[in-house]
């Protein structure tokens, strides 16, 4: 039981916060113009994002489980942090009529908190 408690406040700390947190701040600063993307899609995004992001780390636990190669949290972080960025690239290029270089940024802001936040609670390395 106290690993679950550990695991349900690392999750709220190092993913939940940084997420909530980025798309807030990002959608007041740079996306508040934009036509289509106002806060509840910005919200969705961001809980679509961090939805996957678990279930890599709930797969990746599974895994190095049984496979002791499997570095774990390590590798959860990178096959989490490129299974949001493409999606997510995708939805706000497609839909956001804002500058390019604001949604590129959009895009990459919240999966990149998410992993520097992982970094410096969990003691990763920055350079793999």
């Amino acid at each position: 039981m106290p690993a679950f408690v550990a695991g349900v406040g690392w999750g709220l700390i190092a993913l939940t916060i940084p997420s909530f947190t980025a798309d807030l701040l990002l959608y007041f600063t740079i996306m508040k113009n934009d036509p289509l993307f106002f806060l509840r899609r910005c919200l969705a995004l961001s809980l679509f994002s961090l939805t996957i992001i678990v279930v890599v780390f709930i797969f990746g636990a599974a895994i190095s489980a049984l496979d002791p190669k499997f570095i774990f949290p390590d590798f959860p972080v990178i096959v989490g942090l490129f299974a949001v960025i493409p999606p997510r690239a995708l939805v706000v290029f497609s839909m956001s009529r804002i500058r390019f270089a604001s949604r590129g940024l959009f895009s990459l802001l919240q999966p990149s908190l998410i992993v520097f936040t992982a970094i410096i609670l969990l003691g990763l390395s920055p350079v793999a």
